[in-house]
């Protein structure tokens, strides 16, 4: 299947439009060759063969290269959206756009990858962005709270919920799996009035700090709170808040 790319020169005015219509801001160009490359690369079918490929590089690329002065991560959007209406996703766009504002901003800051990106991209394309593990990756991603190994000053380290006296840390709790347990019984609260999604993403929302000999404590962000008292609002400001 061929599909249709949008060129320099247009992504140049999409960036103009997109900046003059939403806030303003700088119109400088800082390295359109980079804009221009990622432009390029996603017409390589043997390096970004799916649809969802290419607009995952051009989204990522967009918003990670800062090509332009100012709206780079806003740039993401407007390109990622005329991408899909150049290539017949005319129900999509309005989705991705409003889905995209929010995660735009967690890929600029590095704490969405490409890998995270592109499943984000595939559920917005097939309507699937409600889908309870996604929603949970999002959240872990965006909170530092992935569970997996980290590397500081080139060291690997893994993150414990609990830690036991006397035994190795082989039999300590993983924190991974002390917030899926968390999130799960946040769930049983809430499902008693209908929210056990919400509860299942306010769950986990707790902030890890380090302490004298590697002790961790926890707090519990204002974020189950706040969906408890979201009952009976609409879903859609509830998850604007989530993602804020």
């Amino acid at each position: 299947m061929g599909f249709v790319y949008p060129t320099l020169e247009q992504a140049m005015e999409v960036h103009q439009k997109t900046v003059e219509v939403s806030g303003g801001g700088a119109m400088g160009k800082l390295d359109m060759g980079r804009l221009e490359s990622v432009l390029c690369h996603i017409q390589n079918d043997d390096y970004y063969p799916a649809f969802e490929d290419k607009l995952t590089h051009l989204f990522f690329g967009a918003c990670k290269f800062h090509c332009f002065e100012d709206g780079n991560k806003r740039i993401a959007i407007s390109l990622g959206a005329q991408f899909l209406l150049l290539n017949g996703y005319v129900f999509v766009t309005k989705r991705f756009i409003h889905e995209m504002e929010n995660i735009s901003y967690h890929v600029a800051t590095g704490k969405i990858d490409n890998d995270l990106l592109k499943e984000i991209i595939f559920a917005v394309i097939e309507g699937d962005m409600g889908r309870e593990g996604l929603k949970l990756k999002i959240l872990m991603a965006i909170s530092g709270q992935n569970g997996k190994m980290r590397i500081r000053r080139g060291m690997a380290k893994k993150y414990y919920a609990h830690s036991l006296e006397g035994k190795p840390p082989s039999e300590w709790q993983p924190l991974d799996e002390h917030l899926k347990n968390v999130a799960e019984k946040a769930r049983s609260f809430a499902e008693s009035f209908g929210a056990g999604d919400w509860g299942c993403l306010a769950g986990p929302k707790k902030r890890p700090f380090s302490g004298a000999s590697g002790q961790r404590c926890y707090r519990w962000g204002a974020m189950f709170e706040s969906i408890l008292l979201a009952k009976g609002l609409q879903s859609q400001r509830v998850l604007g808040n989530l993602w804020s």
